[in-house]
């Protein structure tokens, strides 16, 4: 189906992005928001990685009991080659919202450099413009990486492990969106969160050998541990990947939605998190991440300690005292 042929390079326009904040945060009473305003399958390199840490070092969890980290990318903030073709985005987009059709705009060919978009409406290819500019393409992680000495590539390693384990222990739940195509660092991002939902135009993958190289983030070990072993060798050994539903299906991802409803399902996740005991969900949180690395016997220590720790806030005797009183 030519829809999925071309989701491959979905949106690689970096350089033609308009002017806008690339990293945003904003707070919805007590759901956090991290919205990533530019394509995730052109990669997180050092900037990226520091200006994320940056802003978890800025939550208050406290007060914000999850947060949502939203990859979805809006095709009407594309700026085209020429203007002509800015022009057809922005009437084909319009045409969209007024006959509440979904409208896309998809690189073109299916192959480097792009040379053109193509226009889809309800899946379906209605326009093909060709623009001639070879010098569209651009990836941030790979123009940073193919310069670096071995030291150099340990370093920047690192420095992704450490904010991609920053948000695996993160005290609140973490919750991912992923809109379209979600490969490379942008997956490894998605593994480190706690639940993780997708468009059913999404597809995952760690493509990286076909660069030269492995997943450097934490990719290796977070996929072996969801999707098992096997699985987790074929998709990273063939830098081959998984659609939507082939996600669904391995538990990759918790549940798939139409793109236009990804973030009020997410917050609706949130808001059912909100409802319960911080500590509770924080404890909980910490036994499933620290008891997966430990044997059955020592997850349950783990387990019996973070129980008895609950006992010592305010919230267990309030809530519990609350349930009774209700069901009474």
């Amino acid at each position: 189906m030519i829809k999925i042929l071309f989701l491959f390079l979905l949106f690689l326009l970096t350089r033609k992005i308009q002017s806008l904040q690339e990293l945003e945060y904003r707070e919805e009473s007590t759901i956090g928001i991290l919205k990533i305003n530019f394509p995730l399958r052109t990669g997180l390199n050092s900037k990226a990685l520091e200006d994320i840490d940056n802003i978890l070092n800025k939550i208050n969890t406290i007060k914000i009991r999850s947060l949502i980290i939203d990859t979805t990318f809006d095709a009407s903030k594309l700026n085209s080659v020429d203007k002509e073709t800015q022009e057809l985005i922005d009437s084909y987009i319009k045409y969209g919202k007024e006959t509440k059709q979904n409208v896309e705009i998809s690189p073109f060919p299916g192959f480097l450099p792009v040379k053109g978009f193509l226009v889809l409406v309800n899946g379906e290819v209605v326009k093909q413009v060709i623009t001639g500019d070879n010098n569209i393409y651009s990836n941030p992680d790979i123009e940073e990486m193919i310069k670096m000495t071995r030291k150099e590539a340990i370093k920047f390693s690192e420095k992704g492990n450490y904010v991609m384990r920053k948000i695996e222990t993160f005290p609140i739940p973490v919750i991912f969106i992923a809109g379209l195509s979600c490969r490379g660092t942008c997956l490894q991002l998605a593994l480190s969160c706690d639940i993780r939902i997708s468009s059913d135009k999404a597809d995952f993958g760690l493509p990286e050998v076909s660069y030269g190289v492995m997943p450097g983030f934490g990719g290796t070990q977070r996929l072996a541990r969801i999707l098992g072993t096997g699985m987790a060798k074929q998709l990273i050994y063939t830098g081959g990947y998984l659609e939507s539903k082939e996600a669904l299906k391995y538990g990759l991802v918790n549940a798939i939605f139409p793109s236009d409803k990804l973030l009020d399902e997410a917050k609706k996740i949130a808001e059912n998190i909100g409802k319960n005991s911080l500590y509770a969900i924080k404890n909980s949180k910490k036994a499933i991440n620290d008891g997966l690395q430990e044997n059955i016997d020592k997850a349950i220590l783990i387990e019996e300690k973070l129980f008895g720790d609950c006992f010592e806030t305010q919230e267990q005797k309030v809530n519990m005292e609350n349930f009774l009183k209700k069901h009474k």
